[in-house]
């Protein structure tokens, strides 16, 4: 904490908690919008395996345009 006090359980608990189920939610979230778009443009698929650093830059693509998380709940 800032006031250099230690956490109590609960709240390390909750923490962490919160920072898996946040990390899982964007991950998939991710992962199911790049494979979205990338089946759904013409060709790309076809040339992923091809060609070095196309699926790092569709990925990078994908997040600025579409990022798993747009808003806080």
């Amino acid at each position: 904490m800032p006031d250099g006090e230690p956490l109590d359980i609960g709240t390390a608990v909750a923490a962490g908690f919160f920072v898996f189920i946040a990390g899982q939610s964007t991950t998939g979230q991710l992962i199911a919008t790049v494979l979205r778009r990338a089946l759904t443009e013409p060709g790309l698929w076809q040339h992923v395996p091809g060609r070095t650093g196309l699926a790092e830059a569709w990925v990078e693509e994908v997040l600025r345009r579409e990022p798993p998380v747009t808003t806080w709940r």
